[in-house]
């Protein structure tokens, strides 16, 4: 197997757990909802909103890093390339 197989195998099984992590807390988020009878209660799914927001978030931000550190590694292996 190529090391751009294993790389693209490596992102697609990272995704794929972010994703699930994310569809867990959505789940939890609208499990709650229906139980909704008081103002406790109301607090506990603002929460659970946040914890997926921000896991939402954090699925954001380490893409973007995981793309830029994937980007500044080619572009010194094409130097190191070029300088050989």
């Amino acid at each position: 197997m190529t090391a751009d197989k294993k790389k693209v195998i490596r992102d697609i099984l990272i995704r794929a757990g972010k994703t699930f992590v994310q569809a867990f807390i959505s789940y939890l988020s609208i499990d709650a909802f229906f139980g909704v009878t008081d103002l406790g209660a109301l607090k506990k799914i603002a929460l659970s909103l946040l914890v997926g927001a921000l896991a939402a978030g954090v699925s954001a931000v380490w893409n973007s890093l995981l793309e830029w550190i994937n980007r500044r590694i080619e572009e010194m292996d094409e130097e190191d390339s070029s300088d050989g």
